[in-house]
């Protein structure tokens, strides 16, 4: 089983290489998922059974400062993806790395039947990538939040916000039982 892992320089992209030793694992800087050439070409050279899709825009705050760019490479470099998956191996796996940000977080524990309603631009355009690996036969949408395992980089700061964090290492970890089961 051949598997490619996007955003791989990321903290769970970091943390998926380790759980896939073997899988294909190009930084943003070997593949630009911005380039339909060079997606189609990196595609095409590997021919991976499966794709986990983990790299994304995901600080809040540049999504919002910078929209154009949030949108080529959450959503357009979704496209990509998927426009060449579809293209070269129709029947791959393609595992989309969303956000329970897609949900407002008002309303407390969210079930994988409840609607949509993100708050932030980042937000927007994970949902969006949701809909667009959706034209593919054989896709799955994890929806997660996760921290690494490394120190607070702002300790002084407080803020009122709760969630149901992971560890990043974690979801790597139940995203690998996911995967093996198919």
């Amino acid at each position: 089983m051949k598997i490619m892992i996007t955003g791989s320089s990321g903290r769970l992209g970091r943390e998926l290489k380790n759980v896939f030793p073997s899988a294909i694992a190009p930084t943003h800087e070997k593949l630009d998922i911005t380039s339909y050439k060079d997606v189609y070409d990196f595609i095409n050279t590997f021919r991976p059974d499966k794709v986990i899709h983990a790299a994304a825009l995901t600080s809040i705050r540049e999504c919002e400062e910078n929209k154009e760019k949030a949108w080529n490479i959450n959503v357009e470099g979704t496209k990509n993806l998927v426009k060449v998956s579809k293209l070269i191996s129709p029947k791959i796996k393609f595992v989309y790395i969303s956000t329970a940000c897609v949900f407002s977080g008002e309303e407390g524990m969210y079930a994988e039947s409840d609607l949509p309603n993100p708050k932030n631009y980042y937000a927007v355009t994970k949902l969006i990538g949701e809909l667009v690996i959706r034209e593919l036969e054989n896709w799955l949408i994890i929806r997660t939040n996760f921290v690494p395992k490394e120190p607070w980089p702002y300790p002084g700061a407080f803020i009122d916000r709760f969630g149901t964090y992971l560890f990043a290492d974690d979801v790597a970890i139940a995203i690998k039982e996911v995967v093996e089961k198919d």
